[in-house]
């Protein structure tokens, strides 16, 4: 992953896939939209710019009855495509980064998403469904900054027909064992230089690594692992085996002790270039289990619903029939979404890595402020790069709620005269991430919005 900055992707080209790669050096990986699902009702003819999200590289198409519980997502508005899992008959799973901006934080519309289900070639009139979505529901505690918690359910508007897949719960870390056989499955690329996604689904068998070596390989690239959240797979020996460009959002599946199969992670990122060598890193389905079963049992199928197949037009919901998530008017409460509440940071230190190599930053949290931030990093002064140095401050920055997250920006001046910004925000309790830019003051060297992410070290 040699570069941690969001690339702009290059010129639309028809029946392409653009990639971009983002926050903390991972790559999320996006397929072009489909043109079968442009021409549905309300689909815009003109693409957009996609965002950036996750085939199979090393896989093997999907034979006939297998993997009934996959869904192929589309965001038509920004023609993009990821995969996912159908989890209830209303609810299908997938990676957040493929229903949100991770630039700016702005969820997708519903009505920009189609969604197929039953079938595994998209492409195929005569079977599956095609579904709107009327809800896109982002996991609360997702960090886009670090892609922990990568998950994000849709809603759909008329209920699926397919079966649903099992997710694993924090019972079950049996199934994270290294070496755990697993399955990998979605409609993106199946190799790196790819230029159009298949319209089949493809798999392939890879296997459960440890948490040390997982670290180790994100460490390589300045990222932080955090295997309370997150989990990777490799096929070692072989290394002939990864995710790629259009499987974000899909299923790492595991055999249950009865022998069914269990869905223990959500594709989420991995090496820009698809290179099998390197770890694919997924979302852990048992730290987002409780979240999901939630929205299960809030959302059940409406009974009267009939869902439409073919191609030929999108599932709705009949006038004489409200939608479960609209206002009640029998008197009966409206179909509400869990309450989560963001804790504040907890008081003590912060500490973790910047994407420049060696690059360190540390925060000390008292209060609701941060009372002081540690930073290694190097200068970039034309050509050539100084060596790291190192800066502390006091300061007594106060923490804002914004946006599912404590915020802070700080703006300081040295004794040198050098110019430091520094932007952070807590996902959670015990999680930070932000940039840092460094000016000198004659504006000949400088460090331009390098990302960090930090870890509660104590409290």
């Amino acid at each position: 992953m040699p570069d941690h900055h969001p690339q702009h992707p290059p010129a639309w080209q028809t029946a392409a896939c653009r990639v971009r790669r983002a926050a903390a050096g991972v790559l999320l990986v996006a397929a072009c939209a489909p043109s079968a699902l442009a021409a549905t009702p309300g689909a815009h003819t003109h693409p957009r710019r996609p965002r950036a999200h996750v085939s199979v590289i090393g896989g093997t198409q999907a034979a006939p009855g297998t993997w009934p519980f996959m869904a192929f997502v589309a965001n038509l508005q920004s023609s993009t495509a990821c995969s996912g899992t159908v989890v209830s008959a209303m609810l299908v799973l997938t990676a957040a980064h493929c229903a949100e901006d991770i630039s700016n934080g702005t969820t997708a519309p519903a009505a920009a998403f189609r969604v197929v289900t039953g079938a595994l070639d998209w492409s195929n009139n005569s079977s599956g469904q095609v579904l709107s979505v009327s809800r896109v529901l982002i996991d609360p505690t997702f960090d886009a900054a670090t892609l922990d918690n990568d998950a994000a359910l849709l809603v759909l508007a008329a209920p699926t027909q397919a079966p649903a897949i099992r997710l694993a719960g924090p019972s079950e870390t049996s199934q994270l064992t290294p070496g755990t056989p697993a399955e990998i499955a979605g409609w993106g690329y199946t190799y790196g230089s790819e230029t159009t996604p298949p319209a089949s689904l493809y798999w392939a068998s890879t296997a459960v690594q440890s948490t040390a070596y997982c670290t180790r390989q994100e460490t390589l690239d300045g990222v932080l692992y955090d295997p309370a959240e997150n989990i990777c797979a490799v096929d070692d020996p072989s290394f002939a085996v990864a995710a790629c460009h259009g499987d974000s959002g899909g299923p790492l599946v595991a055999t249950a002790a009865d022998g069914a199969p269990v869905e223990i992670g959500i594709t989420s990122h991995g090496d820009p270039n698809c290179n099998a060598a390197y770890p694919s890193v997924f979302t852990r389905a048992d730290s987002v289990s409780g979240w999901v079963s939630q929205w299960i049992s809030q959302t059940p199928a409406p009974a009267a619903l009939t869902p439409t197949r073919g191609y030929g037009a999108t599932a709705s919901t009949p006038a004489a029939t409200p939608s479960p998530l609209a206002p009640s008017t029998t008197g009966a409460s409206p179909v509400t979404p869990p309450r989560s509440r963001l804790a504040p940071p907890g008081a003590g230190a912060f500490a973790g890595a910047t994407t420049q190599r060696g690059g360190r930053l540390a925060l000390t949290v008292q209060s609701a402020l941060v009372r002081a931030i540690r930073i290694s990093f190097a200068l970039r002064c034309g050509r050539t790069t100084r060596a790291h140095l190192r800066e502390i401050a006091s300061t007594a920055v106060p923490l804002t709620l914004a946006r599912r997250a404590w915020r802070f920006t700080d703006a300081f001046t040295d004794h040198r005269g050098w110019r430091y910004t520094i932007d952070g925000r807590f996902s959670s309790a015990t999680r930070a991430a932000g940039t840092l830019t460094v000016r000198t003051r004659n504006g000949a060297c400088s460090v331009r919005d390098v990302r960090w992410s930090a870890r509660a070290s104590h409290h």
